[in-house]
């Protein structure tokens, strides 16, 4: 039981800190649109991203997004599936023991 409870709070708190913070993101990054030092649309996109971690709603609402670019713009789509792949190989290295 106090296992359980310990997980359980672990998990609120997480799920607090990525709102909190992917919602500071979010700010910085609409006030980077009018701010020309602050790369605006970068930190909005890293607060989404954040958001979509903590919430299921989110995430599947980025996902959408994510799939609708993708059609909109095959060629960038071709592009990015190729970041995905070496992105995702070198996480995988980096994972390994």
């Amino acid at each position: 039981m106090r296992n359980s409870l310990n997980i359980s709070t672990m998990k609120y708190t997480r799920d607090i800190v990525l709102t909190v913070l992917g919602w500071a993101f979010i700010v910085i990054g609409i006030l980077g649109i009018f701010l020309p030092f602050l790369q605006g649309i970068l930190f909005i996109v890293i607060g989404v991203y954040l958001l979509s971690i903590g919430s299921p709603k989110a995430h599947a609402k980025l996902h959408a997004m994510y799939i609708a670019f993708k059609m909109r713009f095959p060629r960038a789509a071709f592009t990015l599936v190729k970041v995905e792949k070496k992105w995702e190989d070198m996480i995988s290295r980096w994972r390994r023991p």
